[in-house]
């Protein structure tokens, strides 16, 4: 069965001193956390991302400006979203192929649930669109 992405609306509360924004493991985030990392100062338009995960689900939050993720999953499925708020996440799951566009001084947050291993990264869309035909075959 392949997973959807989908949006998660982060709890926000506001002061006098300004909002904080949280989310907590196992109430809200349903995956353990063993990564974080954030991309910044890329330049407008740049593409990041560009290849699919085959054991890592990942969220993101767009900490300021703006992200455009486009994503296709195994079955074709394709989707985009804008993040452009501090309050949301975009769960990635394994298995999607993702590239996000950058806008002016945008800054992404990324959650993962597994340490970085270059094996576990499909880099070549050609690659991808053959596990897509072993999915459609049902291979996998």
């Amino acid at each position: 069965m392949i997973e959807r992405p989908y949006l998660l609306d982060l709890p926000s509360k506001q002061s006098t001193d300004g909002w904080i924004t949280f989310a907590e493991l196992g109430a809200l985030i349903q995956m353990p956390i063993k990564r974080i990392f954030w991309i910044k100062d890329v330049p407008k338009g740049a593409k990041r991302g560009v290849h699919a995960h085959t054991n890592e689900n990942q969220l993101l939050v767009c900490l300021a400006g703006s992200v455009h993720v486009s994503m296709e999953l195994l079955d074709g499925t394709h989707t985009l979203y804008c993040l452009n708020s501090a309050d949301q996440a975009l769960y990635l799951p394994a298995f999607a192929w993702s590239e996000l566009t950058f806008q002016a001084d945008a800054v992404l947050l990324v959650l993962s649930d597994q340490v970085f291993d270059e094996d576990n990264y499909i880099r070549e869309k050609s690659k991808f669109k053959e596990l897509q035909q072993n999915y459609e075959a049902g291979e996998l």
